[in-house]
């Protein structure tokens, strides 16, 4: 068996096998999050069922600085790790392990401040959702630290804390606060909180060699995470209001119809998981090849195909078993299968794009924000522009149309400069020859 993987190891190469690694544990979060999702459609109203979503992406927005800071610097950390530099990147996860802590009491701050604008928008009361809200956004916040670290450190094997370990403390506290005291939509989110929670103190439990080892100052690594710092948070807001925007829309201007979404919603985010492994490997490891000044056409080759695959497959089984799925799940979701096919699509769109986006900011190169950006914010706009007469198949198209731009615009880009690229080089050896 050993010999096995060993072989698989090296014919799948750093990307494949990462991917392969992070997509076996990976998946057993998803069935626990599907299964979770499973029982809450079939125990809570459509309209406490379509408040879960909408709540974890006010928990999403949330946690942005800490989501960007942790993306910029998983980049530095995986760069130390490769070069044995361990007190630099122990001095590292330390400083961002403190930002988080005061980043998690500010929250529970902001949030009681802006209570009011928060739950009116979600459609909920203020007891007691303004406390379970607080302990979303301050306990949530450690997701993305503790991936972080992962992801810099490649300690795949970890990622059992954040997508074994706490999926199923939700999914039992779940059963037993929801099925069993029935607790309904309040006991769903206490779950969730305290799945994050366990979260924040194993991670704790499992850094505290690297919080009390030897440190050495990064002063010198400032400039590339300023440098960086920008651009991801563009990016991750970007991609943050490209995902959620139309949910906590939804919610708030179709709240009727926010259940059958939120059943949508989460069968159509399977593409999105899927090739979710393949975005996870690739920033770290782009960013060494990068650094090593090897080609990445590969990876741009490889993450490309595997997408495409991915998001092909699973939008052909939506149109042809969509129906069956939400009727056999809940026979109240069958009336909006007709948007599963779709909205996969757009959910694999999300995927690929981010895959490319994170090559594109390994390699230090942002100009493919603009196609990004414009047509997120299009997107936002002409869905906040007819908020009072839109339909819910009009959110997905044009959610759908915005995803479909942003591909065609950064495909467009990198080919485009990558062309200009190959152009200059051989100028250059040209030159070279003729001197």
């Amino acid at each position: 068996m050993e010999r096995f993987l060993k072989t698989l190891r090296q014919r799948l190469g750093p990307l494949g096998w990462g991917a392969l690694v992070v997509f076996a544990i990976t998946r057993l979060a998803d069935g626990l999050y599907f299964l979770t999702k499973i029982v809450l459609g079939r125990w809570l109203s459509d309209v406490d069922f379509g408040a879960v979503e909408p709540v974890l992406s006010i928990r999403t927005f949330a946690m942005l600085p800490i989501v960007v800071l942790s993306e910029a610097m998983s980049k530095s950390i995986s760069r130390f790790q490769e070069r044995g530099e361990l007190a630099r990147k122990n001095k590292m996860i330390a400083d961002l392990v403190r930002v988080t802590v005061i980043g998690s009491l500010l929250s529970v701050v902001v949030v009681y401040l802006f209570k009011p604008l928060i739950l009116s928008r979600l459609a909920l009361p203020m007891f007691p959702y303004i406390w379970i809200m607080a302990a979303i956004v301050a306990f949530g916040l450690w997701e993305p630290v503790c991936l972080a670290i992962i992801r810099g450190e490649r300690a795949y094997r970890l990622l059992n804390v954040p997508h074994v370990i706490s999926p199923l403390i939700g999914f039992l506290l779940t059963v037993l606060l929801v099925g069993y005291l029935t607790t309904g939509l309040a006991g769903a989110l206490t779950a969730r909180a305290l799945a994050w929670l366990a979260v924040g103190v194993m991670t704790l439990l499992l850094i505290k060699g690297k919080l009390r080892g030897e440190k050495e100052s990064y002063a010198d690594e400032y400039k590339v995470i300023k440098k960086t710092i920008v651009p991801m948070a563009i990016l991750v807001t970007s991609m943050t209001l490209l995902v959620h925007f139309d949910r906590l829309f939804v919610r708030n201007f179709l709240t009727a119809d926010s259940g059958g979404y939120g059943a949508i919603v989460t069968l159509g985010y399977i593409p999105s998981l899927l090739i979710g492994p393949i975005a996870f490997v690739i920033l770290p490891l782009a960013s060494a090849e990068h650094a090593a000044s090897r080609n990445l056409n590969r990876l741009y080759r490889q993450s490309l195909a595997l997408g495409l695959a991915i998001t092909a497959c699973c939008t052909i089984g939506y149109v042809l078993f969509g129906h069956w799925a939400l009727s056999l799940w809940n026979p109240r979701f069958s009336p909006y299968s007709g948007l599963l096919g779709l909205y996969g699509l757009v959910m694999g769109i999300d995927g690929i794009v981010l895959t490319l986006a994170y090559i594109e900011t390994a390699c230090h190169r942002y100009r493919y924000l603009w196609f990004l950006v414009v047509p997120t914010v299009a997107m936002c706009a002409a869905l906040y522009a007819h908020r009072y007469s839109i339909s819910l198949v009009g959110v997905v198209v044009i959610i759908a149309a915005a995803r479909l731009l942003v591909l065609v615009g950064m495909l467009a880009h990198i080919a485009m400069a990558r062309s200009r690229r190959l152009s200059e080089e051989s100028g250059d050896a040209t030159s070279a020859a003729h001197a």
